[in-house]
């Protein structure tokens, strides 16, 4: 009889350990509200406005997961109502110290999938129980890993015009805050210090123009010593700008003559010793160049007030040889005219009776007037 109740203590005691052995992890991640953002052209332009508040099916307010029985269940929460429609699309991703899993939903549909390597042996899960209920979505794998020391989770929620066009309107919202790409680290959400880096010129809508000398600047925080600038096309990769330069927040780059005119240009800025660290710039507008440059107007200028002074001096020496500003033919004309008066004048006066003496009077008198 004792045998038997030591036994059942012993057996007690062995469950109690465990179960006290078993894998046990959770973490929730709590996200404001009213913090969409929304890609959409304004300005004759494309670019980001935040904090867009009217999105509540997209704005995340929770994502967890929490680990037990050899199950894993994220979790991702929205301020409305999960939206089954084929512009909506809710993804959580999460990586462990030896587990990987993603979640994603959309058109109404649930799936994801779950791996690990671990002792030589591939664990997986690729078909996890899904549940929508209300403003909350389910996932439940069966775990493929057990070590929670590091854990990387982050997740987002987006509504497009056309499922998956970024290059179109769209909005999206980032849950933490921290693994949103507006934070230059392109959205891991790992919780680590923050490394930044952020474009500050050019500016959205910014135009520039073939052959022109313009500064490029940027911002970092806790980035390398270096970094690599890029140019980048309508979103695609189009030529390298300079590598390794002195992270020092300036570099003076001279647009090529050949390049192409277009409004989506960027500007792409990282980290030489980290690709994870970067900054784009908002769209930039090339253009063909503007015409002369400044030196080339000085120029142009100086040479048309050395002719202007040319112009006045000839004019002024014209107009002193001759005070009226009549050619000589034409004064010449108009002397003989008066003498021509004068004589007829004499004449008459003679006829009149008047004498020498009176006439000089007289002829006096009339050049005067």
């Amino acid at each position: 009889m004792k045998l038997w109740k030591s036994s059942i203590l012993f057996v007690s005691v062995a469950v109690m350990l465990l179960s006290s052995m078993a894998v046990s992890a959770d973490e929730t991640e709590s996200d404001p509200t009213g913090d969409v953002a929304h890609w959409e052209y304004t300005a004759n332009n494309w670019g980001w406005n935040y904090n867009i508040g009217n999105k509540p099916n997209i704005d995340i307010t929770e994502l967890s997961y929490s680990a037990s029985g050899g199950k894993l269940t994220v979790t991702i929460k929205v301020d409305g109502t999960i939206q089954t429609s084929g512009n909506f699309l809710y993804y959580i991703m999460m990586n462990t110290s030896d587990a990987n899993y993603l979640a994603t939903w959309s058109e109404g549909e649930g799936g994801g999938f779950a791996t690990s390597v671990g002792d030589g042996e591939m664990k997986y899960d690729f078909d996890p129980e899904v549940e929508a209920s209300g403003g909350t979505l389910y996932f439940v794998f069966n775990e493929t890993g057990s070590d929670y020391s590091s854990v990387e989770f982050w997740g987002y929620a987006a509504e497009y015009v056309e499922m998956g066009d970024v290059s179109a309107e769209w909005w999206g919202d980032w849950a933490p805050e921290t693994s949103s790409p507006f934070w230059g680290e392109g959205g891991d959400g790992d919780g680590d210090e923050e490394h930044i880096i952020t474009v500050t010129s050019p500016n959205s809508g910014d135009t520039w123009y073939q052959g022109g000398t313009n500064a490029i600047g940027w911002s970092s925080e806790n980035a390398g010593s270096y970094v690599d600038i890029d140019l980048y096309q309508d979103e695609y990769f189009h030529s390298i700008i300079a590598l390794s330069i002195s992270n020092d927040g300036s570099y003076s780059w001279t647009v090529p003559s050949g390049l192409s005119t277009d409004s989506y240009y960027e500007i792409l800025i990282t980290d030489s010793s980290d690709s994870s660290v970067y900054g784009y710039s908002g769209y930039l507008s090339i253009q063909k160049s503007s015409g002369l440059n400044f030196q080339e107007w000085i120029i142009i200028i100086a040479v048309f007030m050395v002719i202007s002074l040319i112009i006045i001096i000839v004019v002024i020496v014209v107009i002193k040889g001759n005070p009226k500003g009549l050619p000589k033919e034409y004064q010449n004309r108009d002397t003989e005219e008066k003498l021509n008066k004068i004589k007829e004048k004499v004449k008459q006066w003679k006829k009149e009776g008047y004498n020498v003496d009176e006439i000089e009077q007289k002829i006096k008198s009339h050049k005067e007037r």
